[in-house]
């Protein structure tokens, strides 16, 4: 059984004619028809006025009528969130050739909202359709859901959408709202979302109790399925080129309050990246705390705040310590917590901050503290001048349901490809990559300001929707091996992942090892390698093969797998020989040719 380290959501198939569907706690997943996914979700959302979503509890399904001609159905539950409620209701029905999904939500308390609605989520298996945009008005476009992400809505305005998938004749109607869609790939999602409630239109709104908000669609498919292509039953990765020297790897520095350590020996040689407020007092003793951690090895800084009067000094503080050898400062960067990207007002705060410092060159990044869609939408306003582009990574921003994980990794190869476009002849820094956002990136109100770092923590650890518990399970060390795969090509300087320490370290308290650590370990132990790809690794099984030279030349895997069930693994080497691994659920496989 592969292990998240928490229990799967109940989940119950759904089935009439042609049609398939998966009810997993509140939401309608993986509708399909004749096998075909159309659609990757249905679902009701809520989400408060700094767009957190409400979790639902008391989720029920009852089946009302399954008769020859028609299934009904209704999934009932409460979205609560700080004492803010809204009960909701899908009604289901299924006919041949027709899903109706109607949407009843009800405030039962004064609830202040960004969004509450309908959402329906198309599959990435869409990439390269052309779907047509019927308006509301009756006139017509169409959206390309391209190989490029979109770094704004490639559709607004909506009133039905039309495409054709694997066959079928797709055409979905939306009643209740104006809709638009958005390409979800820029937060790793592996969905494009079509939702209620145009951005355009001012939030938070108020609600008062009794409100309700209702949704409808209608799905109509019509057409034959093409035979979908059976995957073996065993995976035949094969070899590839060389990918040239890996990148370096870089720990998140512990935001838990106590003293810190100095990384364990086996990590020693990885770098530590740290996340300082500029204009928080507390600046300098987070530095402090992350040159202890990184004990002479490269540190990452990474500059965000608002107010920089006081840039200049913290940067002196940091030339100190480089200068009496207790910082390797790898590279500096900036951004502004308006906006979180590099605005030129920092960034000249910051050039301005190093010069008068005198401390020798560095190297200087600029790009979002966020996510990769600030610098998909705002490449053009990073100033040019920096030798490094870099962005943070999660998993989690709009969902934290286990699929939604582990459907990430399939998004990463496309957004490498775009943001080594961007880029251009800059290196790329990604991350920190962590299961869960370090902070809030579209909260309408302010977060924690931190105190003593040693007696309060800083950063992350302030938030509470940072921490995920399934950061410390095997499979997350699988998710990691998967997500290092497709990042560590060439382009990528620097990957950060996660912290050091605490929930979401990769060290336990008593000094053993995560999932995440292990992979790392792995990691550390293969700098001086090159890195060997991998072509052709069926869905779910991940790894990495480092070529070592030495008295005789061999390549070291590291392999997971995120299936169910056991997988065997037949991998033919250079020479020809077939080796056979066998890859037990969330286990990892270290396997030297």
């Amino acid at each position: 059984m592969l292990s998240w380290g928490t229990p799967p959501p109940a989940r119950t198939v759904l089935e009439h004619g042609d049609w398939s569907l998966v009810v997993e706690g509140d939401r309608l997943e993986q509708v399909s028809v004749s096998g075909v996914h159309v659609l990757r979700s249905i679902r009701c959302v809520v989400r408060d006025r700094d767009w957190r979503t409400f979790p639902v509890r008391d989720a029920a399904l009852e089946v009302l009528d399954d008769s020859a001609h028609r299934l009904a159905a209704r999934v009932s539950g409460m979205a609560e969130l700080d004492e803010q409620r809204v009960s909701f209701s899908l009604e289901l029905g299924l006919e041949h050739g027709l899903m109706r999904v109607a949407l009843r939500a009800e405030a039962l308390t004064p609830v202040l909202r960004a969004r509450l609605g309908l959402i329906v989520l198309h599959p990435l298996a869409e990439v390269g359709t052309v779907m047509t945009v019927v308006h509301p008005e009756g006139d017509r476009s169409t959206a390309t859901l391209g190989p490029t992400i979109s770094p704004h809505q490639p559709a607004k305005n909506i009133a039905a959408l039309q495409w054709n998938r694997a066959g079928l004749d797709v055409d979905l109607a939306l009643y209740g709202d104006v809709f638009e869609m958005e390409d979800q790939r820029n937060w790793i999602d592996a969905s494009f979302k079509t939702y209620s409630t145009p951005l355009s239109i001012p939030f938070p709104v108020q609600l008062a109790v009794g409100d309700v908000i209702e949704h409808a669609l209608e799905l109509r498919v019509r057409g034959t399925a093409e035979s979908a292509v059976a995957e073996s039953a065993v995976a035949r990765p094969q070899l590839g080129a060389d990918l040239g020297h890996i990148p370096a790897v870089f720990l998140g520095a512990t935001t838990t309050p106590g003293a810190v350590a100095a990384l364990p020996d086996e990590l020693a040689s990885l770098g530590v990246l740290v996340e300082v407020p500029f204009d928080s007092p507390s600046a300098s003793a987070i530095l402090e705390r992350a040159a202890i951690e990184a004990n002479g090895t490269a540190l990452d800084v990474r500059l965000h705040g608002i107010d920089a009067s006081n840039l200049s000094s913290l940067i002196a503080r940091l030339a100190a310590l480089a200068n009496r050898g207790e910082v390797r400062v790898a590279r500096i960067g900036i951004t502004s917590d308006r906006g979180q990207v590099t605005t030129p007002e920092v960034w000249a705060a910051l050039v301005e901050a190093i010069a008068a410092s005198h401390q020798p060159a560095v190297e200087l990044l600029a790009g979002a503290r966020s996510h990769f869609t600030e610098v998909n939408r705002r490449h053009a306003e990073l100033p040019a001048e920096a030798a490094t582009l870099g962005f943070s990574l999660t998993p989690q921003m709009h969902d934290e349901a286990t699929a939604q994980i582990v459907e990430s990794l399939d998004v990463l190869p496309g957004l490498l490809a775009d943001a080594r476009r961007i880029a251009g002849d800059r290196a790329l820094v990604l991350g920190p990559i962590t299961l869960r956002s370090r902070y809030n990136t579209v909260a309408s109100t302010a977060g924690p300001t931190p105190g003593d770092p040693a007696m309060t923590g800083y950063g992350a650890h302030l938030v509470p929707d940072a921490t995920d518990a399934r950061w410390q399970s095997p499979a997350a060390g699988v998710w990691l091996l998967g997500a290092l795969q497709r990042l560590a090509r060439p382009g990528v300087a620097a990957i950060a992942i996660g912290e050091v320490r605490g929930p979401r370290g990769v060290v336990r308290d008593d000094g053993s090892f995560t999932a995440a650590g292990e992979v790392l370990k792995w990691w550390a132990g293969h700098e001086e390698g090159v890195r060997v790809d991998i072509a052709h690794f069926p869905q779910g099984v991940h790894g990495l093969a480092v070529r070592m030279s030495g008295a005789s030349e061999s390549i070291d895997l590291l392999l997971g797998s995120l299936r169910e069930e056991p997988v065997r693994v037949e991998l033919r080497d250079h020479a020809g020989r077939i080796h056979e691994i066998d890859l037990q659920p969330g286990a990892l496989a270290a396997v030297t040719l």
